[in-house]
């Protein structure tokens, strides 16, 4: 009996140990958008909640109706209506999918699926019948609360190596300078493909199924965007997607003007996505369900981006996001609240931490600048109020953040840059979109994620003293975003000037401007460009930077010169060898390039093609094949111009982030290479590393290739010479002093034996004498 009793005991203190090892949750500073949302409307009278089982086979609605309500509709038939995805409360048209008298509560299960048909995308709200037919509806439309039970996989979202940010469609200029995170516009247009017989090039596609109905994409623009992320993550980059309309609908193919309002005036930045239009949302819903399927697989064949932007700057509907400047304010942001559900519940089905940001912009208190459009604080508030009322769930805020003077570079004594009643968001005073994001928009008492998706700083090229300031703004303003736990990326845009605008990091015959050296380097150990430029915002950058810097400093960065291999004789260690007819792992990064084995002198060669820049990458290469290595030797057996090459080694490992990136010309004809690799291969852990190549060429506008037959780690051959003349002469010496020695001995020894013989005729002589004396 006390055995029994002991072993009751031991099994209830287990029990209940379990509780609050339940309840631990450890923070940091990563929020988790779209993981979970609120299982649970809470309107008085329409549908509750509508949830998917644990096994993803069966959607249940439920409803509740107030006492009040049935006290006084006793008689009254209650209908549930099912909507079309992206659908509103529009009734007209549609068959309830079920009916019962007036109750408090009520319940109503369908399978999730029938056939290639789904509900995952569908919203239900209750409705009374009129007299004459018609149907009011009872509450608010409420989507799928929990579509994050049927992702495959709920690993965590990557962790960002730093804050650094940029938005940029080129990959070699982001890993170049150092991002870790980039956003790439989608254009919708872009993809969505229209097959025409007529024209042969329209019918390459890439075919999606969704709710019965085959969507066609284009299959050029998709292995484009393959490359992309699938090079970007693999050096460990964070991807964000950012779908936006380019396209005035009145320019794009018949099938395809259905995306944007046919009301929006033309030259606009951007143009909404028209959501209300049954076909559009048809497009939005596969688009979203394929990019999330293709780009968050488990095994990553095709990189991995976990992170929805929906729109540009959508609080000006007249310019940023245009719908036309007399569009509805509400029925705008409803229609915005239902495009990014679509979007979030096409990602977090897929892949359940998928996060996505509505995009506003800088005019925080202020209107818009064209007619049509709201302050983004409003715009917030309103956004917040309608996506809540039919469902909350853990959505983020990409927000603009532009210096408040576009001619003034110094953005550190910016007078605009106040408190909550501020006009515009600015780095400066970024501070208060994340206090009012966590003072009255948390989700479930939890943060919401928040990056800075555009911030620029003007710096004229003929102008020493605009340039300076440019530089020392973003240091400013990067170390203000760190000193924000509420940001999660601090994204810079654009890369290069333009015509109308000097914020680049490039000027735009592509020379560089100083304020990219501060951003190649503000992450980085070696920090030295940004401090120095840094010292004219004066002693609040000081201030942040003593308090800062050990957080901010993340990366070891080294670069260095490539150059000819010459005439030193090298000890060479084989790493990769085309000519035996293998492409031993390497992919092409770049759009416009390709790759394949080439029959070349002395066998086969890994060739590389492209227009314009190009290259190739190769993940996974074990770290010991550099044990020792100074060099990596690149044979290249023919080259079509003159041009750049860039060698760039990445690993990420737990001892922290490592890159190297050398430089050298590279020549027509057949040439040999070396690049120093020293450092790298020294700091280096055993871990494995990325190794990539770049070729930029002279001429971009003609085509070029590029042939490598082997790549070979290298050390300097250093011989045993100066040991050998070391022993040499030591044994010279030797033999010398020994020479010396046998010499002075002889005639020591030829001395000693003159004084005996004279010393022995001394003694002969003295004893004569005495013999005759």
């Amino acid at each position: 009996m006390k055995n029994r009793l002991r072993i009751l005991a031991v099994i209830a203190l287990l029990i209940l140990s379990v509780f609050p090892l339940a309840s631990c949750n450890p923070a940091d500073r990563s929020a988790q958008p779209g993981v979970v949302g609120l299982h649970e409307v809470t309107q008085a009278d329409g549908v509750r909640s509508v949830t998917i089982n644990s096994r993803g086979t069966k959607l249940t609605v439920r409803s509740a109706l107030s006492t009040g309500f049935v006290e006084n509709n006793p008689r009254t038939t209650v209908y549930l209506f099912e909507l079309p995805a992206g659908a509103g409360a529009e009734l007209a048209g549609l068959e309830p999918v079920y009916s019962f008298r007036a109750s408090a509560k009520s319940t109503w299960s369908a399978p999730l699926g029938e056939g290639s048909l789904t509900r995952l995308f569908c919203s239900y709200v209750l409705a009374t019948k009129a007299d004459d037919g018609s149907y009011t509806p009872v509450g608010v439309p409420v989507p799928v609360l929990n579509p994050e039970v049927l992702a495959p996989r709920a690993e965590a979202y990557p962790v960002a190596m730093s804050l650094k940010g940029l938005e940029t469609g080129s990959v070699s200029d982001a890993l170049s300078l150092g991002a870790s995170q980039v956003v790439l516009d989608i254009a919708i247009e872009d993809f969505i493909a229209t097959p025409n017989p007529a024209d042969p090039a329209s019918l390459d596609t890439t075919d999606y199924i969704f709710n019965g109905i085959t969507y066609h994409f284009n299959t050029a623009q998709i292995r484009a965007l393959d490359r992309k992320v699938a090079t970007l993550s693999a050096e460990s980059v964070i991807v964000y997607f950012r779908f936006t309309l380019n396209t005035h609908p009145a320019d794009l193919p018949d099938k395809l003007a259905c995306l944007g309002f046919a009301d929006a005036p033309a030259n606009a930045r951007h143009y909404a996505i028209n959501i209300d239009n049954e076909d559009c949302t048809g497009y939005m819903a596969a688009l979203f369900g394929f990019f999330a399927e293709r780009y968050t697989r488990p095994d990553r064949a095709y990189g991995f981006c976990g992170s929805f932007i929906i729109g540009s700057d959508v609080n000006d509907w007249s310019a940023s996001n245009a719908a036309g400047s007399e569009t509805d304010p509400q029925a705008y942001t409803d229609a915005y609240v239902r495009l990014t559900r679509l979007a979030r519940t096409a990602l977090v089905s897929n892949y359940a931490p998928g996060r996505v940001y509505i995009s506003l912009g800088s005019n925080w208190n202020a209107p818009t600048d064209t007619p049509g459009g709201m302050s983004s604080s409003a715009f917030l508030a309103g956004f917040n109020a309608t996506n809540t009322a039919s469902g909350d769930y853990n959505w983020g805020v990409a927000a603009s953040a532009q210096a408040l003077d576009p001619a003034d570079s110094s953005i550190w004594d910016d007078p605009l840059a106040t408190g909550a009643s501020s006009q515009y968001l600015s780095p400066a005073n970024i501070n208060v979109l994340t206090y009012a994001l966590s003072k009255n928009y948390t989700f479930a008492g939890e943060r919401r994620s928040v990056i800075v998706c555009s911030f620029g700083v003007s710096g004229d090229p003929a102008d020493t003293s605009s340039l300076g300031n440019q530089a020392a703004s973003y240091a400013y303003a990067y170390y203000k975003a760190a000193g924000d736990s509420d940001i999660d990326a601090f994204i810079y845009s654009p890369l290069c000037d333009s015509d109308t605008c000097n914020c680049g990091l490039y000027s735009p015959d592509g020379t560089k401007k100083p304020v990219c050296e501060v951003f190649a380097s503000i992450d980085t150990k070696d920090d030295s460009p940004a401090t120095a430029a840094a010292a004219l915002a004066g002693s609040e950058f000081n201030y942040m930077y003593s308090n800062l810097s050990e957080a901010v400093r993340v990366k070891s960065a080294f670069r260095k010169e490539g150059t000819a291999a010459g005439s030193g004789k090298l000890k060479l260690s084989t790493v990769f060898d085309f000519t035996r007819g293998e492409l031993s792992g390497f992919e092409p990064v770049c759009a416009g390039a390709g790759i394949d084995l080439y029959p070349a002198a002395g066998g086969p060669a890994l060739r590389i093609l492209g227009l314009g820049e190009a290259g190739v990458i190769k993940t996974g290469i074990d770290s010991r094949l550099l044990a020792d290595a100074e060099y990596l030797v690149f044979d290249i057996s023919h080259s079509s111009g003159e041009g750049t090459l860039t060698l760039r080694l990445s690993q990420n490992a737990k001892g922290g982030y490592l890159t190297c990136e050398a430089t050298a010309a590279c020549l027509p004809g057949s040439q040999t290479i070396r690049f120093d690799i020293s450092e790298f291969a020294g700091a280096a852990a055993r871990a494995d590393f990325n190794l990539s190549l770049w070729l930029s060429p002279a001429d971009k506008e003609a085509p070029h290739e590029l042939m490598i037959s082997s790549i070979s780690a290298a050390s300097e051959q250093r011989t045993a010479a100066p040991v050998l003349w070391i022993i040499v002469l030591s044994l010279l010496v030797f033999f010398i002093l020994m020479i010396i020695l046998a010499l002075f001995s002889r005639l020591y020894h030829r001395i000693r034996r003159r004084r005996a013989r004279k010393n022995s005729g001394k003694a002969s002589t003295a004893l004569t004498n005495r013999e005759d004396a």
